[in-house]
């Protein structure tokens, strides 16, 4: 079911990984620098992923948005309370075992308020991009097989198995809408499950916005092969944890 080759350039991505990571788990940061960095994270990340999907939002408007605290005046900044409140429950919720019941949860309080249409529903016919799971018991049955492939599997790197889940989840769009900030929440859950703090030490999502068709083709370029995603993945982190880590040092 899942197919990726462990490549020098993955090797060698892990070990960056590790190496940043650690530089910024030793920073000793106040409680009230560490908690002014992870809400700016999470905007950061807000903003993102939303936009990603086609929230038009700039990234100023949904800055003052979130920081003014105030409820939302359209379906786009619901949209993007929506995104911030999962991001801010994602340590609680990595407590659950991964299950289809939280995905299709994640689904449902993502679109709260902006669309009730088909919400945390799997779809009925398959999006263009994937031609192998076209029916929601076949999306479910997929969906399923590769969460056991997650839940069983101990061998695999936390940093591949979340990479290369994103990947198939992807490929599977299990949702009529919304899979793209779905899967992205998802892999940032199986991160913070395995222990990356993500929000509080680094963006997941900031790689990807500075080149969104490289994203896309990274990640739907092979549809039976996860190597190139993981390789375009794991250098992500690294940029992510970079920057994490220079924005810790500015107020360190």
């Amino acid at each position: 079911m899942i197919k990726y080759s462990m490549t020098p350039v993955i090797l060698n991505n892990l070990l960056d990984i590790e190496r940043n990571y650690g530089r910024r788990e030793a920073l000793r940061l106040s409680d009230t620098q560490q908690g002014y960095l992870e809400r700016k994270n999470m905007i950061q990340s807000s903003y993102i992923s939303t936009s990603i999907d086609g929230n038009p939002l700039t990234q100023s408007q949904v800055s003052y948005f979130l920081l003014a605290n105030r409820n939302p005046a359209n379906p786009y900044e619901k949209d993007i309370q929506n995104y911030f409140e999962i991001l801010t429950r994602l340590g609680e919720i990595s407590r659950e075992n991964l299950s289809l019941s939280p995905i299709c949860r994640f689904h449902v309080d993502l679109k709260n308020g902006v669309t009730g249409e088909n919400s945390g529903e799997l779809r009925g016919q398959s999006a263009r991009i994937n031609s192998l799971e076209n029916d929601s018991e076949s999306k479910q049955r997929a969906l399923e097989e590769l969460i056991a492939w997650h839940n069983s599997d101990t061998q695999i790197l936390p940093v591949i198995k979340a990479a290369v889940f994103h990947w198939k989840f992807a490929h599977i769009q299990p949702f009529s809408y919304g899979n793209g900030a779905v899967g992205r929440l998802l892999t940032a859950l199986l991160l913070i499950k395995a222990g990356y703090e993500v929000n509080k030490y680094f963006v997941l999502d900031d790689y990807y916005d500075l080149d969104r068709r490289q994203y896309f083709e990274a990640l739907f370029g092979d549809n039976s092969d996860s190597t190139a995603w993981v390789e375009y993945f794991t250098a992500g982190m690294i940029y992510s944890l970079r920057n994490g880590l220079e924005n810790a040092l500015k107020i360190f």
